[in-house]
């Protein structure tokens, strides 16, 4: 006993597993997609965050030696430091350390790393003129001093020459 409509059957059924198959097709084929975007995307923030790491790393290390610059700098122009050309050189050194290292790297704010850089290149510049000036003052002074020393001595000789004629018009005299 065979069913009269067997080839509508086959037919219907065939279409029907086509479109199964098609739809079950573009199901997974979505679902790869959309596994493999966000596989991309997670690449690229990867990528974002070594960078960063990168940035967070480079701006550490030039903080550290631009803070040992700054606490040299502070501390060149006290009295107890006596050898300021050895302490300037120490500056002079790490500014150069700092310039190369801003060249050397792949930083994205070179200017403003640059600019860092120029301002406490500035500010040794600075000190050293405020370390002349203040040495030009203390020569000053010294002068002052040694001219007023000068001046009594003057003074007291100018009165030992007085006396002196006193006696020997009193002497004269007699």
């Amino acid at each position: 006993m065979q069913p009269k409509n067997t080839a509508a059957r086959k037919k219907t059924f065939l279409s029907f597993l086509l479109l199964f198959v098609l739809s079950t097709a573009i199901i997974v084929v979505l679902a790869f997609s959309s596994t493999r975007v966000p596989i991309k995307d997670n690449d690229i923030l990867k990528k974002q965050v070594a960078a960063l790491d990168h940035e967070r790393e480079f701006s550490k290390n030039f903080m550290a030696q631009m803070t040992v610059i700054a606490s040299l700098l502070d501390s060149i122009n006290t009295t107890a430091i006596t050898s300021a050309d050895l302490i300037d050189g120490e500056i002079s050194t790490g500014i150069t350390k700092l310039n190369v290292m801003v060249d050397l790297d792949s930083v994205q704010n070179k200017d403003l790393y640059r600019s860092v850089v120029l301002n406490i290149s500035d500010l040794q510049r600075a000190k050293k003129q405020l370390r002349k000036a203040t040495e030009a003052d203390t020569d000053i002074n010294k002068a002052n001093r040694e001219n007023e020393l000068l001046t009594n001595q003057l003074e007291q000789c100018k009165n030992k020459r007085d006396e002196l004629q006193l006696k020997v018009m009193e002497m004269l005299k007699q």
